[in-house]
């Protein structure tokens, strides 16, 4: 792999979610972690999470910070996300939540 690859590939490497809420992490997880929690929100949504989970900031600190970093991950293409009816972002993690069973169903075998 050339330098151009391996640059490419550490900027859009898939988002790993942490499975706990950890004060030292980057803010970057927190936030990650923060919208996890809600399963999709506005960076208002989970600013206000992320300081229920942490109050050494302010609100409007936590606020910047999360539109910042959601913005650049949905950006990416990391995150996905739909305007609500008030033209504010949406961001998910397009979490799946149904287990495979691993089982065809009749619509797939059409």
């Amino acid at each position: 792999m050339d330098i151009a690859d391996e640059l490419f590939h550490d900027e859009y490497k898939p988002l790993v979610i942490p499975a706990h809420f950890s004060a030292d992490d980057s803010m970057r997880n927190q936030v990650l972690f923060a919208l996890s929690q809600l399963g999709a929100g506005t960076a208002i949504q989970t600013a206000t999470k992320l300081h229920q989970l942490d109050q050494q900031y302010n609100k409007a600190e936590l606020q910047k910070n999360a539109e910042e970093i959601l913005t650049g991950l949905f950006d990416k293409g990391l995150l996905k996300g739909s305007p609500d009816e008030k033209g504010e972002m949406v961001y998910n993690l397009s979490k799946i939540t149904e287990t495979n069973t691993g089982e065809h169903t009749d619509a797939d075998q059409r």
